[in-house]
């Protein structure tokens, strides 16, 4: 599975959070988009910190370390999109 493909898993994950009462879902609590907010995403980063926690079995970083490692992780990630597209470029 491409990091495509598991962004688009993950984000049509969050959006279970939001689909209204009379909507068909598996997720048991429901937020209105008006509850987005910084206090959304702070809780984001917990839980992809606590799940990393969960399958890694790593409880060495703490919160600033983990998001320290989501930051390396993306701009790696970055880069190597970067040199494939200018390595197809040549």
């Amino acid at each position: 599975m491409t990091t495509e493909e598991q962004a688009a898993m993950l984000y049509f994950a969050i959006l279970e959070c939001f689909k209204k009462d009379d909507d068909e879902s598996t997720f048991p609590f429901h937020m209105g988009i008006s509850d987005i907010g910084v206090n959304f995403f702070e809780a984001g980063v917990k839980a992809l910190h606590l799940f990393y926690q969960k399958v890694t079995g790593d409880e060495s970083k703490d919160l600033i370390d983990f998001t320290a490692f989501l930051t390396k992780a993306v701009f790696q990630g970055l880069m190597e999109t970067k040199e494939a597209h200018d390595a197809a470029e040549t």
